[in-house]
């Protein structure tokens, strides 16, 4: 799916957000190719303007743009196309060992359209100085981001293009899970479901397939899908969490399980589960207003739920009652918190549906 084209890359090339943006989207493109097997420094942020290479990567398998073994990255979104990779080339050169460039390919990145950039490798390959030259311009970089529909679904949000159908996992999380005083974390939305969160983990690991994940509410299933895969271990959470996209039409689904194949797929239409064959891992988000055959969430242990808030800062009280005046709901601690103290109004029909097996569990305790 595309949202982000050369055009808008081009234009946006002016401004001093795709400055800061490009290395970022970079090294986001690259983890999502080449996922668990790669050693990536691709500085971003407030690093962008320190010395030495804007990125460097190793891997031990070709990707779309990232060829194998070690790759040098020089990134610019100057108008001046030609000059800028001119001079990053001298300079990088002289100042690389032979050695190094020989077992090595130099990579130059350009936010902007280059109609010169095939004579400008060849004029660089004729000199023999590195194993391979590359280029990637604007129209490279619009074919990843179509081929990398998380990666391309996060940079339209940064250029405020919002795809009404699709959200990244990273940006969904990011904006459910902090707040101005804390930040709920993977561990929290876990709390003692750990062998819920292995089982998500061991789907993501194995064949492509569907998979129902049912709980309390579709928020509460898409945050513990998105705390598994974040949780778990290292190189895998870099492959799946960076390639995790939420779905929210089965038409949508369809065409990315058409065109795409790897993808971690989180769906909340119910319409969804009628998909018959898969190039992906697909996660069928659902509520207890569902029949499900898959995974049920149990809801969250009293006890564990405090120490994770007391683990997040709150005092032992404070977050005592919290577990149990939320009845341990993830969706209702965030309006609780984001209200001025007191009662939480329990008025929203999805606040009374996640509170129903609450009770029950309670009454069963007693």
């Amino acid at each position: 799916m595309k949202w982000i084209n050369s055009t808008i890359l081009n234009q946006k090339s002016d401004t001093n957000l795709m400055r800061e943006l490009l290395p970022e989207i970079m090294a986001k493109l690259v983890r999502f190719d080449c996922g668990s097997d790669l050693k990536l420094e691709f500085p971003s942020g407030d690093s962008i303007s320190k010395i030495g290479w804007d990125g460097v990567c190793e891997t031990t398998a070709s990707c779309l743009f990232v060829p194998k073994g070690k790759s040098y990255w020089e990134i610019g979104t100057n108008k001046a196309i030609k000059p800028k990779a001119d001079k990053d080339y001298s300079k990088r050169t002289k100042q690389t060992p032979k050695g190094v460039r020989k077992k090595s390919t130099f990579i130059f990145v350009t936010s902007r359209r280059w109609s010169g950039k095939s004579k400008w490798i060849n004029n660089k390959e004729s000199l023999n100085d590195w194993k391979k030259i590359r280029v990637i311009d604007a129209d490279d970089l619009e074919l990843w981001l179509e081929n990398s529909p998380s990666i391309g679904s996060w940079v339209a949000r940064r250029f405020s293009i919002f795809p009404t159908e699709v959200e990244s996992a990273e940006d969904y999380w990011k904006e459910w899970s902090y707040f101005s005083e804390f930040e709920i974390t993977p561990e929290l939305v876990i709390s003692n479901r750990i062998k819920e969160a292995d089982q998500i983990s061991h789907f993501v690991d194995g064949d492509f397939g569907g998979f129902e994940v049912q709980g309390t509410s579709i928020e509460e299933v898409i945050t513990f899908i998105i705390s598994s895969l974040i949780n778990g271990d290292e190189k895998q959470d870099m492959r799946s969490f960076s390639k995790a996209i939420i779905v929210r039409k089965f038409n949508t689904l369809k065409s990315l399980n058409t065109s795409h194949k790897g993808l971690v797929i989180i769906c909340t239409d119910d319409d969804c589960r009628s998909l018959s064959k898969y190039k992906n891992h697909v996660f069928f988000c659902l509520d207890f207003q569902s029949n499900s055959s898959g995974l049920t969430l149990p809801i969250t242990k009293r006890d564990a739920f405090a120490e994770k808030l007391k683990e997040l800062g709150f005092e032992y009280d404070k977050a005592y009652m919290l577990s149990n005046e939320t009845g341990r709901s993830l969706s209702i601690l965030r309006r609780f918190c984001l209200k001025t103290p007191g009662k939480v109004n329990w008025f929203k029909d999805q606040e009374l549906n996640e509170l129903i097996p609450l009770f029950f569990t309670q009454c069963s305790i007693n």
